[in-house]
């Protein structure tokens, strides 16, 4: 018991008690704030990483298409007549495949579905025609004109794996 009415004699002893406790505190709570703030920014990191690799496996997915895709023609007018045929000979699966790879399926359930494709051909297969290409050297337009008036528009984008131009259903 001396021991401490010494220590209580001595104050600034139990000061610097004082001061290291709230500094220990002090310490503790900013480390106890910063792991919950990391545990947020882990989570989110986590979360972003599933993404990253999500979106890795899917470009891998598609570069896979793009590199077997071999239905289009070598320019964008060849394409379109090819879609044409197809078209006139109702074969939709193979009309579906002068689409962007992405994109068959859902063209090829919209082709089969509709009964009617005389108005569209005939757009395709009569009316003017001008083209451009994009300043990106991979996208084409056909615009189709009847009596000076645009009336449709196709896109087409390159594939740059085969070289075979697709349309673009945008």
């Amino acid at each position: 018991m001396d021991f401490a009415k010494e220590l209580y004699k001595k104050w600034w002893v139990i000061v610097i008690a004082i001061v290291i406790g709230g500094l220990i505190g002090w310490f503790a709570f900013n480390e106890y704030k910063t792991w919950q703030l990391n545990k947020l920014y882990r989570e989110e990191v986590l979360e972003q990483t599933k993404a990253l690799a999500a979106w890795k496996a899917e470009s891998e997915r598609l570069r896979n298409l793009y590199k077997k895709d071999t239905y289009g023609g070598e320019t964008p007018e060849e394409t379109l007549q090819l879609f044409i045929s197809a078209m006139k000979a109702e074969d939709y699966e193979l009309a579906s495949k002068y689409y962007l790879p992405e994109q068959q399926e859902d063209v090829y359930e919209e082709l089969a579905g509709i009964d009617e494709f005389s108005f569209y051909l005939k757009i395709l297969e009569t009316y003017d025609q001008e083209g451009a290409l994009f300043q990106d050297g991979v996208t084409y337009e056909i615009e189709f004109f009847k009596n000076g008036e645009q009336k449709h528009l196709e896109r087409f984008k390159l594939n740059e794996y085969t070289g075979k131009w697709k349309l673009e259903d945008y």
